[in-house]
């Protein structure tokens, strides 16, 4: 595993890929240590671990070779043998755990065992830092032989929530396959069991307290500004789009548009703001006058089916003309069935597009929980 590289392995030479993510990955933990412990599992040799900025930093690996070597060569920091399944150290006495792209190297059973023993290990609100390969929807394994297990975008995410909550969760590109970066944060109490009931466990990690927005990761001098959610009200504005005077289907009939009030009370309960104009029922005007500005809007959600899709377009270029004259400063989403039968038509500024269901895709947007350039049902951002 890549883990294992270190300066002097011929493999792991100037201009290696590897070598960059190594460097990448490192310095992006870095963004979010100011803690005394440190774990880095499993640290390979300990070269990456060395690169850690803390009071203490501890290296754990099940090869003995491996922690021998980095006993060896690394003395500033501390290293013992131990397994990911069981964590060789105290309940809550940690601040941090590191593990940069180690769950597909095991087990998908023995992922969830480290998940827990994690969660056992760090401290109250102690941070979890992962990056894990994935497979994005219709995708396929990287065909890497040493990955036990490479889980699918929407596994992991509802896996990481089962046992923490989620304050990063970024889709990058890898060196042979897409990656997730991810931070996330203690829940409590632990869960007794990760094969619990999924929707109460979904209540338990409801309620994100803080999100940790991206910055550069090669520019670690700075720490990443955290915007403090919860008590913070997003204005959120969802519209339909109105029928053309001219189709071949019918559009009469006017019914309620159901999904559009799943997402209402979704973000309702979750204490937001949400305005509704029905562009399909009675078509409007507003953004020819001054009501995202008047009501303070952050987010325009579009609900875009294939016959109204003309209107669509309009409105998605009128609000990115409000945004290029400095008239309006929010983002633009769209969802509905036209984003799933043919996303290629929609406008590269548009900020999000939810493909299949949006109630859960809808929070993560308004509250900062994005996947970067993927376009897929939990919800993306180009």
């Amino acid at each position: 595993m890549a883990e294992r590289a270190h300066p002097e392995d011929p493999g792991f030479s100037e201009g290696s890929p590897y070598r960059e993510q190594l460097f990448r990955r490192y310095n992006f933990a870095n963004q979010f240590l100011e803690d005394e412990i440190i774990i880095d599992i499993p640290c390979g040799v300990g070269w990456g671990t060395s690169l850690l900025k803390a009071e203490k930093v501890v290296g754990i690996d099940i090869s003995p070779e491996a922690i021998q070597y980095a006993k060896t060569h690394y003395p500033n920091c501390y290293f013992s043998v131990g397994d990911m399944a069981k964590i060789p150290l105290p309940s809550g006495k940690t601040d941090s755990i590191i593990c940069l792209e180690g769950l597909e190297h095991v087990t998908k059973k023995v992922g969830l065992s480290f998940l827990e023993e994690a969660n056992r290990v760090l401290k109250e609100n102690g941070t979890l830092i992962l990056t894990v390969p994935v497979i994005l929807p219709g995708g396929k394994h990287s065909g890497n032989p040493y990955h036990c297990y490479e889980y699918p975008l929407r596994e992991l995410n509802e896996t990481l929530r089962r046992v923490f909550k989620l304050g990063l969760f970024e889709l990058r590109k890898g060196p042979d396959c897409p990656m997730v970066w991810v931070v996330a944060t203690k829940t409590s109490p632990v869960p007794s069991k990760i094969e619990a009931d999924f929707e109460t466990l979904k209540k338990i990690c409801t309620n994100f307290s803080t999100c940790l927005q991206q910055k550069d990761p090669l520019n670690p001098s700075k720490k990443p500004p955290i915007k403090i959610l919860g008590s913070n009200k997003i204005n959120i504005l969802l519209t339909t789009s109105a029928a053309p005077s001219q189709s071949p289907f019918s559009t009469t009939e006017k019914r309620p548009p159901i999904g559009i009030g799943f997402l209402i009370s979704v973000l309702r309960n979750a204490g937001h703001n949400v305005f509704f104009i029905d562009n399909y029922l009675q078509p409007s005007n507003f953004l020819e006058t001054d009501y995202l500005q008047k009501n303070a809007v952050d987010h325009v959600g579009i609900y875009a089916n294939t016959i109204c899709y003309r209107d669509t377009l309009r409105m998605l270029y009128k609000l990115e003309y409000l945004r290029r004259t400095g008239k309006w400063k929010g983002k633009i989403i769209v969802g509905g069935p036209h984003t799933t039968v043919v996303l290629d038509t929609i406008p590269d500024f548009v900020d999000h597009v939810v493909q299949g269901e949006g109630e859960q895709a809808i929070l993560d947007i308004v509250e900062g929980r994005t996947w970067i350039n993927s376009p897929c049902q939990l919800g993306t951002i180009s």
